[in-house]
């Protein structure tokens, strides 16, 4: 079931550009909980008014921390989550479980794989290319970072907006495919170079 009428592409736009400062006001007590709020509002003031509008809003003002690129593949299934929330087709506690089962998770694979391990070989990179004398490694590594980064959370938010049934699963699933396509060529490049002779 794809998002209703109600929630058109412009309003999809806003949600996936204020998901990009999901991190602006972070805090210690919740975390992203905010951003997360803020980059879901426009999609929510479409679906539900006045009353109804407090009430999901606080329920969106609940913990929730996860890997910054991962957010938006549950931003965008949690706006799905919502629209069929409104329509009366599933739970109201189903879209707070569903962010804190994936919070964990989300974060743990981001921090691993974008921090730990794509960051390093990126930057690795691109220091080799300026010892050689390269002067636009600054280049490679902001290439090398962003174009995986951005391109997920583009990908992942525009994914989880359409037809969504096991919505954990598909979303884990997703996220784990779209890392192993991304980062096959960095590791055959990376593993490549570290042979010997």
């Amino acid at each position: 079931m794809a998002l209703s009428r109600k929630i058109t592409g412009w309003i999809l736009w806003r949600v996936a550009l204020r998901g990009w400062f999901l991190q602006a006001s972070w805090n210690f007590g919740r975390m992203q909980n905010l951003g997360f709020l803020f980059a879901l509002f426009p999609g929510l003031r479409v679906l539900y008014q006045g009353a109804d509008l407090q009430r999901v809003c606080r329920r969106h003002l609940d913990y929730f921390n996860t890997h910054p690129v991962l957010a938006l593949p549950v931003l965008g299934a949690s706006l799905h989550l919502e629209e069929r929330i409104s329509q009366g087709q599933a739970p109201e506690m189903e879209v707070a479980e569903f962010k804190s089962v994936l919070a964990g998770p989300c974060a743990a694979m981001g921090d691993s794989f974008f921090w730990g391990t794509l960051r390093p070989l990126a930057a690795s990179i691109a220091v080799g290319l300026a010892l050689a004398g390269f002067w636009w490694s600054v280049a490679v590594f902001l290439l090398l970072y962003n174009a995986p980064s951005c391109g997920l959370r583009i990908y992942g938010f525009w994914q989880d907006t359409g037809e969504v049934t096991e919505l954990s699963t598909s979303c884990i699933d997703g996220v784990c495919r779209i890392l192993l396509t991304v980062c096959a060529p960095f590791w055959s490049w990376f593993w490549e170079g570290c042979r010997p002779g």
